[in-house]
């Protein structure tokens, strides 16, 4: 966990929650690894980002920020649910929850074999924003994070996503979500998801949306 402390006397009191899981699928029968390079070390280290542009911008956020690496998502989102039950903050003086969860790749003619999931793997310029009506401010304040970063939330996935990721947790407890994700790839969940495929480009811009999300949450 990192910390970020608020500035307001009473808001600081309350937190923005940005998160990401570091767990993947170990190795096959045949000994070949999982290294996971999008799912999830793109989330974990966007989240580096994020927390380190955060920390050493100046900006003095009016509520605290939490910056949670969790485990065990991949076997059940156990790192998740124990931080749910064990928060640093109450639940109820949770803000939003940003979960990042495959922000490192962009579309392929070989990702065609999602071709008909609702999570395809996105373009540059367009990312997967789920959020939930917990507070109605979330959708708008990516929206315009959007418009200063040239990316595209799309906020099209059905709600069963709300249960794909660390982000249930939170969901389940009736606190705002917001979970980021670039898509499936052909290389989900196999030995294939190695760092040539990543798109550091596209993972710096959703660093910098993030930034601007988390700020504007943490000051509304």
């Amino acid at each position: 966990i990192g910390f970020l402390e608020g500035s307001d006397p009473v808001l600081k009191e309350e937190c923005v929650v940005f998160m990401a899981h570091y767990d993947h699928l170990g190795s096959t029968d045949s000994g070949e690894i999982f290294n996971g390079a999008d799912d999830n070390a793109s989330g974990t280290s966007t989240l580096l980002e994020v927390a380190r542009a955060l920390a050493q911008s100046g900006e003095q956020p009016r509520r605290s920020i939490l910056f949670l690496w969790v485990t065990a998502e991949e076997v059940g989102m156990i790192g998740s649910e124990y931080y749910s039950k064990n928060p640093v903050f109450t639940l109820e003086k949770t803000a939003v929850c940003i979960n990042l969860d495959m922000v490192g790749r962009v579309y392929e003619p070989r990702d065609s074999v999602w071709v008909h999931s609702p999570k395809q793997v996105k373009p540059f310029n367009e990312i997967y924003a789920l959020v939930n009506d917990f507070d109605p401010d979330i959708k708008s304040i990516a929206e315009k994070a959007g418009l200063k970063t040239d990316i595209v939330p799309d906020f099209s996935l059905p709600d069963n996503f709300f249960y794909s990721s660390d982000h249930y947790h939170f969901h389940r407890n009736e606190i705002p979500i917001l979970n980021l994700s670039t898509g499936y790839t052909a290389d989900y969940h196999q030995p294939t998801d190695d760092i040539e495929r990543i798109n550091f480009d596209k993972m710096k811009k959703v660093a910098e949306f993030c930034y601007l999300i988390g700020l504007a949450v943490a000051n509304k």
